[in-house]
């Protein structure tokens, strides 16, 4: 399957599944697995290749036109499905999966409330958290083509402020205004339009350029045309999704791969601890004690880094309650302190006063590596020994930043700085820690996170929703299930 299909797929902020022409299912997203859980699926890879039919009936569905007829299919419509009302907006898309399979690519948008207007489907996309993040860019624009809705993505993309779009015509973040004046009267008669488009917009105050692959559809309710709807997958945002999965896919290769290999290690290095303590009881000699404990001790650095390499095969449910951000660093720092106290290091602290939804022990660890990571750069550092955390919100999101005054990151290392068992600290690193942080804030949290380092030093930032949705993750239990 197309990276682009893929793509869409995972990121799109409704239910999305991938059928091919038997039906089975192929692929579907987080959402998608939810909504079956709730039909007693209970692991993902449950309904891949499964009949669609086994969960959903398919009688007088679009998705069978959509294969049948090659065109896509789109609207909202009305009906109940195990005996439950939905109100959807759907899409399905006629694709390729490989060179001798076709299929259907199914999205839909469900609704608590009826639509009637576009006032009300306006509503319902702000009332949406999926949406409002989605990685995709996704608008509403009315029948003269002026804006009501803008989610993050366009905003971040365009380089504008949504107080800037809402209420101005969709053209006014395309570079080329004839050709979407185009899209606008394809829209009016009723066609689905679907083509890869350039923008260099040179409205936005950083002149961003991008290229979109862009998905737009008239919606109708009740046989009226209220609007229409643009989904646009910014294919550099595919290139670094593409990325991002195939890193994943190293990270819980490893993991599970060290479940196995460190459970038949355990054992053997349990017995020789054994002996060492027996040894140690059974001698009378001083020096040969140091020998048990110099064993004892390795054992322990062992058994230490065994434990780091299974936190990559050992997430679980998120426990997501409420805390004031302040209070979580109070209690993270307490030891900190002392460590930056003992090295030297002058440790500030500058937070908004806000409240976060997030996994505790995982947001912990998220800032310990990061702060253990700094602490060890400046421990062999003679100059200006600082460290700066900061944390601001903006637009439902956070970002925090952990800045410390030691030596610029070489280049060499840059690129691969997230990468399992890159260490930035060489032979006295095992390489996890930030790996770990990574696949925490990108994976779980759904975030981001980069780096900044010149010669005042090096700051690294991760940006994640204040309000994290409860998620389920993998699990040392359920090693089949690759997150898509």
């Amino acid at each position: 399957m197309e990276d682009s299909i893929e793509y869409l797929v995972n990121n799109f902020p409704g239910i999305a599944v991938i059928i091919d022409d038997e039906y089975k299912i192929r692929r579907g997203n987080q959402i998608a697995y939810e909504a079956f859980g709730k039909l007693g699926v209970k692991r993902p890879d449950e309904y891949i290749f499964k009949p669609l039919t086994e969960i959903h009936t398919l009688d007088g569905s679009t998705a069978i036109d959509a294969l049948r007829t090659g065109s896509p299919f789109y609207g909202y419509k009305e009906y109940k499905w195990k005996n439950r009302k939905r109100r959807i907006l759907y899409c399905h898309l006629p694709t390729k999966i490989n060179s001798s399979s076709r299929g259907v690519v199914i999205l839909n948008i469900d609704f608590k409330k009826k639509i009637n207007t576009l006032e009300d489907l306006v509503e319902s996309f702000k009332a949406n958290s999926h949406i409002y993040f989605s990685e995709l860019e996704i608008c509403l624009f009315d029948l003269e083509g002026k804006l009501n809705y803008v989610n993050r993505s366009v905003v971040n993309n365009s380089g504008l402020e949504a107080k800037d779009l809402i209420g101005e015509s969709i053209k006014f973040f395309f570079d080329s205004e004839e050709e979407i004046e185009l899209l606008l009267k394809r829209i009016a008669l009723g066609n689905f339009v679907h083509t890869k488009k350039y923008i260099n917009n040179k409205k936005s105050k950083d002149h961003l350029s991008r290229v979109v692959e862009l998905i737009s559809f008239p919606i109708i309710i009740n046989g009226e045309m209220i609007g229409g709807i643009y989904l646009g997958l910014n294919l550099g945002g595919l290139i670094k999704h593409s990325d991002r999965i195939k890193k994943f896919n190293k990270i819980e290769d490893a993991g599970r791969m060290a479940f196995r290999v460190i459970h038949e290690v355990r054992n053997p290095l349990q017995e020789i601890l054994a002996i060492a303590e027996l040894g140690k009881i059974n001698s009378n000699n001083e020096q040969t004690n140091l020998y048990f404990d110099s064993i004892k001790g390795r054992i322990e650095q062992i058994n230490n880094l065994m434990n780091e390499i299974l936190e990559l095969s050992n997430f679980h449910q998120l426990e997501l309650l409420k805390y004031n951000i302040n209070d979580i660093f109070s209690e993270i720092l307490k030891e900190v302190f002392e460590n930056c106290k003992k090295e030297k290091i002058k440790l500030e602290v500058e937070l908004e006063d806000l409240e976060i939804k997030i996994d505790k022990n995982l947001f912990s660890k998220i800032i310990l590596n990061l702060l253990n990571n700094a602490i060890e750069v400046l421990m062999n550092y003679e100059q200006n020994r600082k460290i700066l955390i900061k944390a601001e919100s903006k637009d439902n999101e956070v970002l925090f930043s952990i800045y410390n005054s030691g030596p610029e990151i070489p280049e060499k290392i840059r690129e691969y700085i997230f990468d399992i068992f890159a260490s930035t600290k060489g032979r006295n690193g095992t390489g996890l820690g930030l790996t770990i942080t990574y696949y925490i804030v990108t994976r779980i949290f759904k975030g981001d996170i980069w780096f900044e380092s010149n010669q005042e030093g090096t700051t690294f930032f991760f940006k994640i929703k204040q309000n994290i949705d409860k998620t389920m993750l993998i699990s040392k239990e359920d090693t089949a299930y690759k997150g898509i």
